[in-house]
């Protein structure tokens, strides 16, 4: 995760980003204007996050990079011991999905907006997506698709930024082993 400021809270148990947050999950970036982190007891956490949020995940590189997207003006996420089991984005939720037919090709994009979507995860992958408040969608098969490497406005992958910043924790474990380990969380699932 990167973001202007970071501030660790132990006696109130929160986690504060400020300003042009980015963070990742393996293969998944999400991007925001800030977050609070909230560990409600030993099991559960509560995370709000500031502004519009949008999650991103490249589906393929070859020939050009196409991503599945989602985007909403807020989100809010619920983990339990540490896993994300809800991500919620609210107020003109759009979300774009890359699918595949029976040969295991690319075969269309789905696009779907509404007021507010919900994303509920079991065993670390996707279980289900709820859209609410007048969902609407289209189903483009890859033929009527001009551009697959099309981007949501507020999507902005950033996969060299990434690898930087994984090495840079890793060089800094090794660096300083007697600091602890640096965890990276287990929240975020990839896309199925």
């Amino acid at each position: 995760m990167r973001s202007n400021t970071v501030r660790i809270n132990r006696a109130n148990s929160t986690l504060q980003a400020n300003g042009n947050l980015l963070a990742w999950q393996g293969p998944t970036q999400l991007e925001s204007q800030g977050m609070l982190w909230k560990r409600v007891n030993d099991s559960l956490s509560l995370m709000d996050f500031e502004g519009i949020t949008a999650l991103s995940e490249m589906a393929d590189s070859i020939p050009n990079p196409m991503y599945h997207q989602a985007s909403g003006s807020k989100a809010h996420a619920r983990l339990m011991n540490n896993e994300l089991q809800e991500f919620e984005l609210e107020g003109n939720a759009v979300t774009w999905y890359w699918m595949r037919g029976n040969d295991s090709l690319w075969s269309a994009l789905n696009k779907t907006e509404a007021a507010k979507v919900v994303f509920e995860f079991a065993d670390r992958k996707l279980h289900s997506a709820r859209y609410y408040g007048g969902p609407r969608g289209a189903y483009q098969p890859m033929s009527k698709i001009k551009d697959p490497s099309t981007l949501l406005e507020t999507v902005h992958p950033q996969p060299a930024r990434r690898m930087a910043l994984v090495q840079k924790a890793e060089q800094f474990q090794q660096d300083y082993p007697d600091r602890g380990t640096i965890t990276l969380a287990k929240g975020l699932p990839p896309w199925p």
